[in-house]
């Protein structure tokens, strides 16, 4: 269940108002959970008893500091020394305000809810991204005249291919005119960079130098950044006047490699000159190398003549280029085993800048700076003081460091959209004061404003890296539909369709992790065991797993929702404690705080697991109990005694919130339900798995997260680091491995309370985007269905997705073409309680705006389209899923039972083996033809009767598929006693749409104002397109379908119409397996990186068609959406399984129950027959099995008029004491 809202049993304590219906006498309240987050005054903390000083980041109440410990506070004044950041004394560290402005008061504006298309912006392809050859940097294009002409045509060829289409004939002319230019650089005057040590003739072996410069301190007591100097290259490449001082100073041009980094360094012979007297000052260090001779002679000669001095320094240039290079090799030798801070800064060298795959290295130094928040509360432990700091200009990030040898950055400025950089003109008597001998710099993201100071070649020198960024960095560009992420080209993902698959994915990732794990959930149950059965799969368990890597050295970076104690029963405090305490390589944060000036009302609602920034998983499915299931969908799991079968969900994982919610979840191995009287809720959802560039963008929004709750919460604790994110262009060697065939795009939900950004919801703008521009069909999965179709201010829902619907719809009408929308949503929320009970308020409120959105009250879209004159069952219709199951006990016998069990499986699984030959074989004699691929429809022949014929060969499988207890415990008959039927809905958890078999959103959104709003839950989400097409059918003619929507479509409907196989809880099949293979996950880990060197190619080039497989009937079955077969075939499986249902187990929601007397007379009485169980305990078990044959799938018709005549709404609210958007 991801709502934050459910009901509580516990009662006792807490206060809650009794309305009476005004349709009826029963009264109803609101439930103490919802009524807890009124409650703005109790303290709401759920672990302030606790001695754990691991959890005790700021999470006391802010508003419960005295005031005058706020007054007698005093601030920590900035430093000048460039090795301390800010004072460490807390008694002496600057207070946030903490007046938070409620920003989700006032909403999205009218532009944000009409959601108008915004267009992706290309960035220019960086410079260093083009072809060259390997000696060359990623700055050939500031090449001067001195290094010859070859710079000026290399700029024409490439301005030139720069225009030209990416065709095949381009690439070609492309790669002929860079051989051109690089063998004119070759013939040039540049030289290969050099090495400035031997690795294979050092004095000491690497594993003695490494400890000893790790233990090395300067006079200061600072650490040397971790560098070995002997792998550092570098060249002298190029020289040229400064023209910003008269030409007085030469500039040198410094190329250098370390590793996969490559950077340019700008220096000029004072630069040498202060570098050298630094280095002599210090009595600590060895002999320093004198200054060349020919730099001597550079400096005599301003005393000549202008002509004079001309000429010498022309006719020099190359000599003292290359002495200043021999000198600069001597003075890197000579130091090599000391602590030289100066010559880390003059070569731009730190910590956090050799970092693997941080991509593009920019400018860096010491600057002074001071940071100005756009939302002064927040994020606001940075002194506004100028403070010097070390700072890093990378490709998609600014970082700041308290000093050069920190490992990891005091703060890190993220590149957005909203990134601008001005250089900053002094006024009146600051100019006066200054003396220009400061200028000032600006840069400003979504969430606040930093301003830098320092010498003016050095500001100018910070600004051209930081403009290289601008032009080719794409976090600066506007992206479609206003998200965050750019549009990512050739990617490879995969579906992952129920818990058991998507699960089994994730053990293999973390196996494979070797750096970091980012994990990000609702809700987090370290006891969860991702492979089932659990009792052969212990190591699997989640802490288990985690410690297992936490030890190995991978760092492990976790959030999760903070509850409100009151509301819900998540107890993210024991999922922080008990995790932390497993390793100190395992931190946890917990967001938001909640009060007056918190955010009671919201929650983080994304599902997010990053492996290494390679391959990361997002979708509906939380790493909690109660998420797992195969598409089975299962519904008991309890054996008689003697009965050996493994348990597959154990203690509080077998669940039912609509029975019971979760409780006490410390005490994990306690069941809360009787598995032998009531049925698990099976539990239905999507994820989806990425590698390479999207895997990186979801990483970079963790990143963004992270930060921000460090920044607000922790910003003094030093084992929560700030977090960087990955480089935008990396090594392209092993990215290779990574190449799909989908352009995919990140989305998200995210506002000032969640990311510390400005407002975002580009899930709503795509969701309102693709609707409207959908061409045959749209097929939807999703939790909630809240929406409006019209634009009114002042009704209670904003998002106008219903509308997009509508008017969709609506255009098909007029123009007569065929279009149809097919919704799958839950029969009934979550929520624990009888519908008619007391304390149902919550659940009915919901189930009263979600009846609003679809067929109620005037605005729902069924009635929208009734008003219009339309047949809204011609375009758009809705249903659910059920299922059903039983449990009954076995007389003992003579014969051990664990070996009939034994021979009965093996037994079955030679009938499975026998049966699944047989289908093969009929699989195989359907031809690939236009005329069969329509299974002879034209003859006459319906879906329905080819379906009818199949069923013989699949009633064992589907009886299977259905009643995993149904399983015989041995060859003889077995005396079933009290066999208990039951049924319980499947509880659609998904967030999906797709549209047109050719794009697909999948993530943690629903479809309602909390996902969709941007200000209120947060929420991710990714919309995918595969350029890979399939044929199909659509509307009976010939269609190409994108891959992954038809792939994915296609097996949501088998499940639903019952036409997949049976799926084993201990199989290992392609379907569970990550996106790439774990082999190819270890590999990259240990494999060398290549430096960057072109763009990866489209990969059609790079693999062989395949040969199309033969469709099954069940393909065939479900490939036309639109045909009118198939949808026959549809609606008559979901109206049988429906009046099944029904004459069993009268079980609600249902369409003949309109009002509270007829729900009276239909529901059994609990008293006599337990929920869900069969209505007439009459019945004979051959007489319900007899009808329950007639099933076939989970598909039900969710009941539109099921209390229709009542207000649901009714009295509850009556007091206006509960904001009506917690239910919207």
């Amino acid at each position: 269940m991801s709502d934050p809202l459910t009901s509580n049993e516990n009662k006792k304590d807490l206060e809650s108002d009794k309305i009476e219906s005004s349709n009826n006498n029963v009264l109803v309240q609101l439930s103490n959970k919802t009524l807890a987050l009124l409650n703005q005054n109790k303290d709401n903390e759920n672990d302030s008893s606790t001695h754990y000083e691991s959890d005790n980041e700021n999470d006391q109440s802010y508003w419960q500091h005295s005031i005058l410990s706020n007054v007698f506070n005093t601030k920590g004044s900035s430093t000048s020394q460039p090795g301390h950041r800010r004072n460490t004394d807390p008694n002496k560290q600057p207070r946030r305000r903490r007046s938070r402005p409620k920003e989700y008061a006032s909403g999205p504006s009218d532009d944000q809810l009409s959601a108008p298309y915004i267009e992706e912006h290309h960035p220019e392809k960086p410079d260093f991204l083009r072809q060259r050859r390997h000696s060359e940097t990623p700055e050939t294009d500031l090449i001067s005249e001195e290094a010859g002409p070859s710079n000026q045509i290399k700029q024409q060829i490439e301005g030139e291919v720069k225009n030209t289409k990416h065709l095949f004939h381009s690439r070609v002319r492309k790669a002929l005119a860079m051989a051109r230019v690089n063998k004119m650089i070759s013939s040039s005057d540049r030289r290969h960079l050099r090495d400035t040590g031997n690795l294979g003739v050092l004095t000491f072996p690497s594993p003695i130098i490494v400890p000893y410069l790790w233990a090395r301190r300067d006079n200061k007591g600072h650490k040397a950044p971790f560098i070995l100097f002997d792998a550092l290259k570098l060249a002298i490449t190029d020289s040229h006047k400064d023209e910003n001082n008269y030409n007085v100073q030469t500039i040198f041009r410094i190329e250098l490699e370390y590793g996969d980094v490559k950077w340019v360094i700008k220096r000029t012979g004072f630069d040498f000159v202060l570098l050298y007297f630094s280095l002599k000052q210090r009595t600590d260090l060895p002999f320093i190398p004198k200054i060349p001779s020919s730099l001597y002679r550079w400096f005599k000669s301003f005393f000549h003549s202008p002509q004079v001095r001309h000429e010498l320094k022309r006719a020099a240039a190359l000599e003292r280029r290359e002495q200043l290079e021999n000198y600069l090799i001597k003075i890197i030798r000579t130091l090599n085993l000391h602590v030289s801070y100066e010559l880390n800064e003059f070569l731009e060298l730190s910590a956090i800048s050799i970092t693997k795959d941080m991509g593009w290295k920019g400018k860096e130094g010491y600057f002074e700076n001071k940071v100005d928040r756009f939302y002064t509360p927040i994020c606001s432990f940075r002194s506004s003081k100028w403070i010097t700091e070390w700072v890093v200009v990378r490709d998609s990030y600014i970082a700041f460091s308290s000093h050069m040898s920190s490992l990891t950055p005091s703060d890190v400025f993220l590149l957005d959209k909203h990134f601008k950089c001005n250089k900053l003109t002094l006024q009146g008597f600051d100019r006066v004061l200054k003396l220009k001998l400061h200028d000032h710099v600006s840069i400003e993201n979504s969430s606040r404003r930093i301003e830098l100071k320092s010498d003016s070649r050095k500001l100018n020198e910070l600004l051209e890296s930081i403009e290289k960024v601008v032009q080719s960095s794409p976090w600066v560009k506007q992206h479609r539909f206003d998200s965050y992420a750019p549009i990512r080209e050739n990617a490879k993902v995969k579906w992952y369709v129920d818990g058991k698959d998507y699960f089994f994915a994730i053990s293999e990732a973390i196996l494979a992790a070797k750096t970091e794990i980012y994990i990000e959930d609702w809700w987090l149950s370290p006891e969860l065991y991702l492979r089932r059965p659990p009792s052969e799969n212990e190591d699997f368990r989640l802490d288990r797993l985690l410690k297992r890597k936490a030890e190995e050295g991978v760092m492990i970076y976790i959030v999760v929702y903070k509850e409100v104690k009151y509301s819900l029963t998540l107890d993210s405090f024991h999922t922080k404690r008990s995790l932390q305490e497993l390793h100190k390589n395992i931190k946890v944060q917990r967001h938001p705080d909640h009060g007056p000036e918190g955010t009671m009302f919201w929650a983080h609602h994304e599902k997010i697991v990053v492996v290494d920034c390679r391959i990361a998983f997002i979708g509906g499915l939380d790493l909690c109990f109660g998420r797992y299931d195969t598409h089975n969908h299962e519904l008991a799991d309890w054996y008689p005694d003697g009965v050996k079968r493994p348990t597959i969900w154990p203690g509080q994982d077998y669940s039912n919130p609509r029975i019971k919610d979760f409780q006490n979840v410390v005490d994990y191995a306690t069941s809360l339900v009787d598995k032998s009287q009531a049925p698990r809720m099976a539990w239905h959802d999507i994820s989806i798995g990425m590698v390479g560039q999207p895997a990186r963008d979801v990483a970079r929004h963790f990143v963004q997260r992270w930060n921000f709750i460090k920044d607000e919460k922790a910003y003094d604790k030093v084992k929560f680091p700030f977090l960087t994110p990955k480089g935008e262009y990396v090594s392209t060697r092993d990215e290779s491995k990574f190449r799909g065939t989908c352009d995919v795009q990140l989305l998200r939900s995210s506002a000032y309370w969640s990311s510390g950004i400005k407002h975002e919801n580009s899930i709503y703008n795509a969701y309102c985007h693709l609707i409207r521009t959908s061409k045959h069909f749209i097929y939807i999965e999703n939790q909630f269905f809240i929406t409006t179709t019209e634009n009114d201010p002042k009704y209670v829902i904003k998002n106008r997705i219903g509308e997009c619907i509508f008017e969709r719809i609506k255009k098909a009408h007029e123009n007569n073409e065929k279009f149809r929308i097919i919704v799958i949503i839950p029969l009934l929320p979550s929520f624990e309680s009888d519908l008619n009970s007391s304390d149902a308020g919550t659940i009915r409120m919901v189930m009263h705006w979600q009846y609003m959105s679809i067929c109620r009250g005037g605005k729902g879209i069924l009635e929208k389209l009734s008003e219009t004159g339309i047949n809204p069952e011609k375009y758009i219709t809705f249903y659910s899923l059920r299922g059903y199951d039983k449990v009954h006990h076995i007389n003992n016998t003579s014969e051990d039972k664990s070996l009939k069990s034994k021979r009965s499986l093996l037994s079955l699984k030679t009938k499975r083996e026998k049966k699944k030959q047989e289908r093969t074989s009929e699989d195989n004699s359907i031809q690939l033809n236009e005329q069969n691929s329509r299974i002879s429809l034209d003859k006459g022949q319906s879906l329905t009767e080819s379906r009818q014929l199949d069923s013989e060969s699949k009633s064992d499988n589907d009886k299977e598929s259905h009643h995993r207890s149904e399983i015989s415990f041995s060859d003889e008959k077995v005396d079933l006693i009290v066999p208990k039927h039951f049924t319980e809905e499947i509880y659609i958890h998904s967030k999906l749409m797709i549209v047109d078999d050719r794009y697909v959103i999948i993530g943690s959104a629903n479809l309602n104002d909390r996902s969709q709003l941007g200000n209120r839950d947060s929420e991710i989400a990714i919309v995918i397109k595969d350029n890979k097409k399939v044929d199909i059918r659509m509307n009976g003619k010939p269609y190409q379908a994108s891959k992954f929507a038809y792939t994915l479509r296609s097996t949501l409907f088998k499940e639903h119409l019952g036409l997949l196989e049976t799926q084993d809880h201990s199989s290992i099949t392609k379907s569970c397996l990550p996106p790439i293979k774990p082999d190819i996950i270890y590999d990259l880990t240990v494999e060398e990186e290549a430096p960057v060197t072109s763009i990866p190619d489209n990969p059609a080039s790079y693999y062989p068609p395949k040969k199309p497989k033969h469709p099954t009937k069940e393909d065939l079955i479900v490939m036309d959406p639109l045909s009118n077969e198939f949808y026959d075939y549809w609606q008559s499986v979901a109206r049988n399984n429906t009046e099944t249902y029904r004459s069993v187990f009268r079980c609600v929601p249902d369409d003949n129950v309109m009002n509270w007397d007829q729900y009276k007379k239909f529901v059994p009485d609990p008293a006599k027959v337990p929920t869900g169980h069969v209505a007439n305990s009459e019945a004979t078990k051959e007489e319900v099995e007899e009808k329950l044959k007639n099933i076939r799938g989970h598909l039900v018709v969710f009941p539109a008029q099921f209390l229709s005549q009542e207000n649901l709404f009714g009295s509850i609210i009556a007091n206006a004491v509960t904001p009506f958007e917690i239910f919207t």
